[in-house]
């Protein structure tokens, strides 16, 4: 149907996910090793962090992570 539009290349789908899903990641297992974490609790931060996509992920680091670590 459409002969013009094209899927994007295979590299740039790779790269996209991974800087979604790589930070989050490692703000999970941060906050399941730490579980002391500043405003909120360590599960509300999971779920921020899980559902917030990278802007979850940015607010973790900037108002929720210990800085005592």
């Amino acid at each position: 149907m459409y002969a013009s539009a094209s899927s994007p290349p295979l590299l740039l789908t790779v790269l996209v996910s991974l800087v979604a899903v790589v930070p989050t990641v490692y703000c999970l297992f941060d906050i399941s090793r730490h579980p002391d974490t500043r405003q909120l609790t360590a599960p509300a931060w999971m779920l921020i962090c899980a559902f917030g996509n990278i802007f979850g992920v940015i607010a973790y680091v900037v108002y929720g992570r210990d800085a005592n670590r």
